[in-house]
């Protein structure tokens, strides 16, 4: 098992934004993102990200890449399903491809499967780094919140003046361009 490396955290930081752009699109399942490249050349041989008509990132990035996946290496925000439902696994399109390693930018935030896209992976013989990368991690804090705490994770934004007022009494305030 190898380490993420500098490079390693920049070709997650872009499936960051790839994923960061996805969010909502794809109501049911985490927004991801996948790349595949080839290490050596640094080239992008696939890409895939959640969207409405895909549910998964990382069989969406195999099937862009075809043949040119096996051997690659593949960068993920999210930790591959390893779970059958309604589709295969993400985890048996990585292994079918020939995929020769995955860097995981975090584990999958339900306790209940967090590992075992790891695990499956590591079982066929791929190098597998799970690197808790930061902005991977960020992406899916509402889901920790939900699986670990039991309770939604709520954003809020409150705009007020310097003296916590919202506007001057007796006039309306436009509180947006």
């Amino acid at each position: 098992m190898s380490q993420a490396s500098g490079l390693d955290r920049r070709w997650l930081d872009a499936a960051a934004r790839l994923a960061r752009a996805a969010i909502g699109a794809s109501p049911g399942h985490s927004a991801a993102a996948a790349i595949i490249i080839d290490e050596e050349l640094q080239l992008v041989f696939g890409r895939g990200v959640t969207g409405r008509a895909v549910p998964f990132a990382e069989p969406h990035a195999v099937d862009e890449a075809r043949a040119s996946a096996r051997g690659r290496t593949l960068y993920t925000t999210l930790e591959p399903t390893a779970e059958w439902g309604r589709t295969p696994p993400s985890t048996e399109a990585i292994v079918k491809a020939g995929l020769g390693r995955i860097v995981i930018g975090t584990l999958n935030p339900d306790k209940l499967q967090a590992g075992q896209g790891v695990a499956r992976l590591r079982a066929a013989g791929i190098d597998v780094v799970v690197a808790e990368h930061g902005p991977s991690k960020d992406l899916y804090e509402s889901e920790r919140m939900s699986f670990r705490k039991g309770r939604p994770f709520v954003t809020g934004k409150l705009i007020v003046s310097k003296d916590g007022a919202v506007g001057l009494p007796g006039v309306r305030a436009a509180v947006t361009g």
